[in-house]
């Protein structure tokens, strides 16, 4: 009896364990009679079990089924048919299957292609087809590894992977790249992250918007706004909208490197483009602006701040109350006060020598007390 799809996927699967492809075929025909249809789970059950006895044609004759009933061919479907073809000598099928896996939206995996590589070759056949799919699994074993730089901010090695893909004639692809350059600003070798783009647009590889996030973060750190700016309008021209991380990374650029104007024309960019600015946005616009000692843009940005409901941080609070109490603004330190207290932070950060500085460029009495007290015992 079927009742359901599920149960039915189950009845397949059982007959697949035990390579009765021909059992699982015919639960698969009898759905019919329950006015059940086949499904996705269904079809890849029974592809999976008539790829185990090697029934190449049964195989093939359910993948084109499914596409013409609409069924979403996914990847261990195609990767079963592929398997069974192989398997069956008929590895030129193989390699056809796994070329139209793209019409299907369906992208390979590592293990997925080397599977069908070693099938194929214990054939002992050769092809460019075959030398070409050898050639994508070395590609993404490298694009895997140097992920794994990445995360551990090993630029060294990742450019050392890159090095030896160019050394056997492997060419990287836009994720390795994007990888690569960001370990490398991870590690603040900006320096090297722009050498690796420059080397990526040489090589014809069109960048992702991974890329760009990634040199957006190289040029932040170092503070090179022109080419930040210029990656911005790159991505315009690409048609691709930058998003929050890369916006907040270019203003970062502007900011270090002191053009707090164009930091705050990014900003308003943001807002035009209907790109929500963040706390990172801010907090960036409040350092520029208590550097360049405009202490009012600054308050405008951190009271912008919290009307929209965003975390504050001590650090920009330290910053205005420190450029507020050098213009001599007591009135105002105290409603900054007011406000840290209000979002439950304290000056935890702040040392004494800080605060006895701030006292001697016109901080009252009582309010270098206050913010003694806070250090210590925190807010109330």
């Amino acid at each position: 009896m079927i009742p359901t799809s599920r149960v039915a996927t189950t009845l397949i699967r059982d007959a697949g364990r035990q390579m009765r492809w021909q059992d699982a075929l015919d639960v698969l025909r009898r759905m019919g009679d329950f006015s059940i249809l086949p499904n996705m789970y269904t079809s890849t059950a029974a592809i999976s079990a008539c790829a185990k006895a090697n029934q190449w044609v049964q195989c093939s004759q359910m993948l084109e089924e499914m596409q013409l009933n609409g069924i979403t061919i996914c990847l261990r479907s195609c990767t079963s048919a592929m398997s069974a073809c192989a398997n069956s000598q008929h590895w030129q099928l193989a390699l056809g299957l796994y070329a139209q896996m793209h019409s299907h939206a369906v992208e390979a995996d590592v293990i997925a292609c080397k599977s069908l590589l070693l099938a194929c070759r214990r054939t002992r056949q050769h092809s460019p087809a075959l030398d070409a799919l050898a050639a994508q699994v070395d590609v993404a074993r490298y694009n895997s590894s140097i992920r794994s730089c990445e995360e551990n901010q090993h630029w060294k090695q990742a450019m050392n992977l890159l090095n030896l893909m160019a050394q056997q004639a492997l060419q990287p692809q836009a994720a390795g790249f994007a990888a690569a350059i960001s370990a490398c600003a991870r590690s603040d070798r900006w320096d090297v992250a722009l050498q690796l783009f420059a080397r990526m647009q040489c090589c014809s590889v069109r960048p992702e918007r991974s890329t760009y996030v990634a040199v957006s973060l190289a040029t932040g750190k170092a503070a090179l706004w022109s080419v930040a700016l210029g990656q911005l309008s790159q991505l315009r021209e690409a048609n691709v909208l930058p998003d929050i991380t890369t916006c907040n990374a270019s203003i970062r650029a502007c900011v270090n490197g002191l053009r707090w104007d164009y930091g705050l024309r990014l900003l308003q960019d943001m807002q035009v483009s209907c790109l929500m600015p963040d706390e990172v946005t801010y907090n960036a616009l409040v350092k520029g602006f208590t550097t360049a000692k405009l202490w009012s843009h600054a308050l405008s940005s951190l009271w912008e701040l919290r009307s929209l409901g965003l975390r504050t941080s001590m650090l920009s609070y330290s910053r205005i109350l420190m450029a507020c109490s050098t213009a001599k603004q007591p009135k105002l330190v105290q409603k900054l006060l007011d406000a840290m207290q209000a979002d439950g932070l304290g000056p935890s950060v702040w040392d004494e020598g800080i605060l006895m500085e701030c006292e001697q460029s016109g901080l009252l009495q009582h309010e270098v007390a206050l913010l003694l007290s806070l250090d210590r015992h925190g807010p109330e």
